[in-house]
């Protein structure tokens, strides 16, 4: 099974749509959601699952900032990376965290759960 943690301010709405949705799919647990980097990173300073998710939602340039800050705590997480924007320096940088899929918070987010069943149909298979 794939554990997800999510990172969006907590008035984000992007955050909250997304969490709606994530309701469809079928989780062992529920999502980690954090609105706070601080709490972020004392999260990602404990060990994680094998195959953790990490959503992460930026709602702008300094909290992208402050995420790219912290990179290195999320080199054993397969991130998923919503843009507040698309602008070619908010995506440059969102590349600096590896995320294995990019989006915009002004997405409908059927591309993101997509995204996650496809990665819980390769674990079952032992691909991912």
């Amino acid at each position: 099974m794939i554990d997800i943690l999510i990172y969006a301010a907590s008035a984000d709405e992007a955050g909250k749509n997304l969490k709606g949705l994530l309701k469809t799919l079928p989780l062992k647990n529920q999502p980690e959601s954090y609105h706070a980097i601080e709490a972020l990173i004392n999260r990602l300073r404990k060990p994680l699952g094998q195959n953790f998710i990490g959503i992460l939602i930026p709602g702008d340039q300094r909290e992208l900032s402050n995420l790219i800050s912290i990179r290195h705590l999320f080199r054993d997480m397969r991130i998923i990376l919503v843009l507040p924007d698309n602008q070619e320096t908010t995506i440059s940088n969102g590349h600096y965290l590896r995320p294995r899929f990019l989006t915009y918070a002004d997405s409908n987010f059927s591309d993101v759960i997509a995204v996650i069943e496809n990665m819980m149909a390769c674990l079952r298979k032992n691909k991912l």
